[in-house]
């Protein structure tokens, strides 16, 4: 890939404002693209040139990917996170090029703790429990969940874990957490965390859940959980994407700043994957 001489940044959440002025400092010329932003000199921009590398935001909305790939050239490079598999699929076919930084496993897992502790406080702000003593429930022991159970068992929460793969169950029963069978009393939930991309969190389950229980979706839009079937018996039930730009805008920065940094390097000095 051609090395950064230029960013074009598109979003305006902290942590993308935050990243532009981490790049400015490494005397990276960036174009804030962002109609809705409150300064002038940052609304809006013009189409970006063939050697301007388009910065996207996370989570990137369907809306703001149509609207760069109506300017998008050949060779153009396209940096994000998370990235819409039909999006790659048509940079492909124009000939851009694309890195998504959500694929480096050192990323991931930095962005996984800023994930857990958004979702505690999304659990914080919208349940009428403490957290401590209460048992909680995490759907998923990938790189969120099993971050995400840490940091719930040194609050003292009761944890139990969901999983299906041996492996991940052996290691959360090694943590000392609970595993979720079928007999699994479900009502004693106070909190539900989901971390899988599918759809785990289904009526079948909502009903046997405790009215009051409160369920922060972390997952991959649209999420896992029937949240029709949980406004309709007012379950409290939160999809919650783009936490790290949230609640940790400038850590979240300087993670995809540092990566990024590693894998090319801006101006004439710069290198090539």
């Amino acid at each position: 890939m051609d090395t950064i001489q230029q960013i074009f940044l598109y979003g305006s959440d902290e942590r993308q404002m935050m990243l532009g002025k981490l790049l400015e400092q490494e005397q990276v010329p960036v174009t804030y693209c962002n109609e809705q932003h409150p300064l002038p000199e940052l609304s809006g921009c013009q189409l970006p040139p063939v050697d301007a590398t388009i910065l996207l935001p996370l989570p990137c909305s369907d809306t703001l990917y149509q609207k760069v790939l109506t300017g998008m050239e050949p060779e153009q490079l396209v940096i994000g996170g998370n990235l819409s598999p039909v999006f790659v699929e048509k940079c492909n076919q124009i000939g851009a090029k694309v890195y998504d930084y959500l694929k480096s496993p050192s990323v991931v897992i930095h962005n996984a703790v800023a994930t857990a502790e958004g979702a505690i406080c999304e659990a914080i702000a919208h349940s009428p429990w403490n957290l401590h003593n209460s048992h909680c429930l995490v759907m998923g022991y990938g790189r969120c969940g099993s971050v995400l159970a840490q940091r719930l068992a040194g609050l003292g929460c009761h944890v139990t874990v969901s999983a299906r793969d041996i492996i991940k169950i052996a290691q959360a029963e090694t943590c000392g957490y609970d595993i979720l069978k079928p007999e699994t009393d479900l009502s004693c939930f106070r909190f539900l965390f989901n971390t899988i991309p599918a759809s785990v969190v289904n009526a079948d389950m909502l009903a046997r859940l405790s009215p009051d229980v409160t369920i922060i979706d972390i997952a991959s839009a649209p999420g896992g959980c029937d949240f029709a079937y949980c406004r309709k018996h007012e379950i409290s039930a939160y999809l919650c994407p783009g936490l790290p730009a949230k609640y940790a805008p400038k850590s979240s920065a300087e993670i995809i700043f540092r990566h990024i940094h590693e894998v090319f390097q801006f101006g004439s000095k710069g290198k090539t994957l």
